[in-house]
């Protein structure tokens, strides 16, 4: 198989590249730049070395620039950069923050074929991207399911940025997500959705489509009606909305956190539920199991859990599914500081937490569990 072309990331905004390559990263693969001064490369000058890293070598299908086309240095630093791409007709993306009309002339003057608010949206980016990534090579655009792992991708990408930004989350992209992750689970199976889910980069963002997919496949083996299936699907898809708010570094940090660190960790739940409440987007009665979830998914039947050490019959049966599920993508390694495990040792483990998973729903949880291929997929 072919593999796809990528997308190169160009930014004189060195603490911005790992936010945008993240969400860049569920279309196609990403390589970077950073022009950040003083740029240098092997001991050659700024323009020399843009041109010389930024030499066409027939992998790149488009090019996302976050760098203003503004003042005479940067401008020729640009123009540098960019002109090979040019003579190959390479499409560029400019990304300028509070674009001015000069701005975007000068944009399009360097070769921008579009141009977009460095605050634009991962769908809004995606949607510019996506005509010229279609024939990039490669599959990873092609197939219904591939096309909705991204668009869910991409919606997680925007609730984590609104999470860290404490911006108002786009619920109709999440209401969005939901049905186009049923809707694809339901057609292609959860084999297709796992085998994808496991090419994405971003720890988190495969842990929540993993969480929220195994979910739906559930909903859906249980012969739940399609509002309770997409309300559940929902609820998932945010249940670690509060990990927006926690650095990369510790989201990602590959050795065992330590104690402080792993209380930001633990916090993510309290965390993500005072944000849903906080926007006032969700005091209609169907939104409730979401503000459930989000709060209570690492409660356990025992009150071992948190944060709020409920027990029993106080934990809702949609807590008990999305902890079932959330366990079992745990346990199959989307933390960096685990190797994981196949699918059915996580499954007996799981049957082995005894008192702290319910018994009954996790037998049921077999059923998905039975129709998903060995994991890792080969």
């Amino acid at each position: 198989m072919t593999q796809p072309k990528s997308i190169l990331l160009v930014t004189a905004d060195p603490e911005r590249m790992p936010s945008l390559r993240r969400s860049l990263a569920l279309l196609q693969p990403v390589r970077t730049l950073c022009l950040a001064e003083p740029l240098s490369l092997d001991g050659v000058g700024q323009d020399e070395a843009a041109g010389h890293a930024m030499v066409p070598d027939g992998d790149i299908a488009a090019i996302v620039s976050l760098v203003a086309p503004r003042g005479e240095g940067r401008i020729r630093q640009l123009r540098s950069a960019f002109e090979p791409f040019r003579l190959q007709h390479t499409p560029i993306l400019c990304l300028i923050a509070a674009p001015t009309q000069r701005d975007e002339v000068q944009a399009r003057a360097l070769g921008a074929a579009a141009v977009l608010g460095a605050d634009s949206s991962c769908r809004d980016l995606a949607a510019a991207l996506r005509p010229w990534l279609r024939d990039a090579g490669g599959s990873s655009n092609t197939g219904a399911t591939s096309a909705a792992a991204a668009d869910v991708g991409l919606a997680i990408a925007d609730m984590l940025a609104a999470a860290m930004q404490g911006s108002c989350i786009t619920m109709q992209a999440v209401v969005e997500a939901s049905d186009i992750m049923l809707e694809a689970i339901a057609e292609d199976g959860i084999h297709a959705w796992l085998r994808l889910v496991s090419n994405v980069d971003d720890r988190t963002y495969r842990h929540c489509m993993t969480v929220s997919g195994l979910v739906a496949a559930f909903a859906l083996a249980l012969g739940f009606s399609h509002t309770d299936c997409d309300r559940l699907t929902r609820a998932a898809l945010m249940h670690d909305i509060g990990k927006g708010t926690i650095a990369l570094e510790i989201l990602n940090k590959a050795a065992p956190l330590d104690a402080q660190e792993l209380a930001i960790m633990r916090g993510h739940a309290s965390v993500g539920h005072d944000l849903l409440v906080a926007q006032g987007a969700h005091d209609a009665q169907h939104e409730a199991m979401t503000l459930d979830v989000v709060r209570h998914h690492h409660e356990t039947l025992d009150g071992m859990g948190y944060p709020d050490g409920l027990a029993g019959g106080a934990i809702s049966d949609p807590v008990r599914i999305v902890a079932i599920c959330d366990v079992f993508t745990t346990l199959i390694g989307c933390r960096p500081s685990q190797s994981g495990l196949a699918g059915h040792d996580a499954f007996r483990i799981m049957q082995e937490m005894q008192g702290k998973l319910d018994t009954h729903l996790l037998a049921l949880f077999s059923r998905v569990f039975d129709r998903a291929p060995p994991w890792p997929p080969p």
